[in-house]
């Protein structure tokens, strides 16, 4: 059976059947047919990988074997016509495939990286995806004319901008207007850094996106420390032609990360953690006294495997006291994260999108303290709001001191 992946997690993807994967003679008739067939009413599922495998991305064709009458097994990719996915020196992460044009969500206000939007442009080039620049917020006069002799340039360069504000045009000009006619009958990837409007153009477009996203989380078990998941949602067909759909990818939201290093660290440290468990591992091997303690005489000649299985069994008990300091570890560097994201957009953003992150993976707000000290590598979702406000406030007043106002005046404006 042939399936498109609507929303990924991890091992985990939310499939829709599309037909008989033997109807199709290649990748290319396949893809040909994808619009005539993407329209409901194909049956939704859950559906898993065999082994380990996690090389597929949303927007993929695969063939599929059904389990029973909601799962799925993955059992071959259809070639690609394209895919794009970010990457940097340790790991690669898959964005979206087959896709038909890729829209950057940008805005004046907060100002959006020009790095970013270079980079996203340069991938999109190179995977040969048309690309266009979608100004949100373009009602606020102001901040746009500021940046109008940067798009100046970039539009001198052929890239293409599209001016919107999700919030307040009409719903009419959304869907009839340059952007409605750009959507139209295409696989539309958008990206966008926090605070650009990109979730409210989402919801704008597809009235149901919040819907279907608790529905994704709650089946792919994204759990509480997942930020977001990719995932496609078709655009109302009252509105526009059969197989209109866009993507929302969460692919370039931790900067933070980035910034202060904490894939790097985090790698290192795992490293050695394996190479002195190895270490210790090859020393109780020859030890007598291991296998008596745990009441087992090894055969002769299942010396390794026995050691392997009683360590792999026991270690666990010893790392327990270390938990606590590794979790406090991982908060640490969510907080860091959190504080380099506000420093660059408005933490009052990132509020609003934690919120709605916690809503669609339907988490709870009030933790018990003592388990989530132990065990969450992210802070609960109040502690992280309340930081964020708090942190709004130190720099709005830093911001009213160079601008020769009090404290109270800053953080009251």
């Amino acid at each position: 059976m042939l399936a498109e992946i609507l929303a990924s997690h991890g091992r985990q993807y939310w499939i829709r059947a599309l037909g008989d994967a033997k109807a199709f003679h290649d990748a290319d008739a396949a893809i040909e047919n994808t619009v005539a067939l993407t329209r409901p009413p194909f049956k939704q599922r859950l559906a898993v990988t065999r082994g380990r495998r996690q090389d597929f991305c949303v927007g993929d064709r695969v063939d599929v074997e059904a389990i029973g009458d909601d799962q799925a097994v993955i059992n071959a990719l259809i070639p690609r016509r394209n895919l794009l996915q970010r990457s940097d020196h340790f790991r690669h992460k898959l964005l979206a495939a087959n896709i038909d044009q890729i829209g950057l969500v940008l805005a004046a206000e907060p100002p959006f990286s020009e790095s970013l939007a270079v980079r996203v442009s340069v991938a999109a080039a190179v995977a040969g995806i048309p690309m266009r620049w979608l100004i949100n917020k373009s009602d606020r006069i102001e901040a746009l004319a500021d940046i109008e002799p940067r798009l100046e340039l970039y539009r001198a360069l052929g890239v293409g901008i599209c001016y919107l504000s999700a919030r307040h045009d009409a719903q009419s000009r959304l869907h009839e207007g340059e952007l409605g006619q750009w959507l139209q009958g295409k696989t539309s990837l958008l990206l966008g850094q926090s605070g650009m409007g990109k979730s409210t153009l989402i919801n704008r477009l597809v009235p149901d996106a919040d819907l279907k996203t608790q529905q994704w989380s709650r089946a792919l078990q994204s759990g509480k420390h997942t930020t977001s998941f990719s995932k496609c949602f078709d655009l109302p067909e009252s509105d526009f032609e059969p197989g209109s759909r866009i993507i929302d990818s969460p692919g370039f939201q931790q900067f933070g990360h980035f910034k202060h290093r904490h894939i790097l660290k985090r790698i290192v440290l795992s490293a050695v953690f394996s190479f002195f468990a190895l270490a210790l591992l090859a020393w109780v091997m020859n030890q007598a006294w291991f296998y008596r303690g745990l009441g087992l005489i090894p055969l002769p000649g299942s010396q390794a495997s026995a050691a392997l299985l009683l360590f792999s069994l026991v270690i666990p008990v010893f790392l327990f006291p270390i938990q606590p300091l590794m979790s406090w570890w991982s908060r640490k560097h969510e907080f860091e994260a959190d504080a380099y994201a506000a420093s660059q957009t408005q933490a009052a953003d990132l509020e609003s999108a934690l919120i709605k992150l916690i809503k669609d993976n339907a988490a709870t707000l009030t933790p018990d303290p003592i388990h989530s000290a132990i065990y969450d590598s992210h802070p609960p979702a109040s502690i992280r709001i309340a930081r964020l406000q708090a942190l709004s406030e130190r720099l709005g007043s830093a911001v009213g001191l160079a601008n020769g106002k009090t404290p109270q005046a800053a953080s009251t404006r």
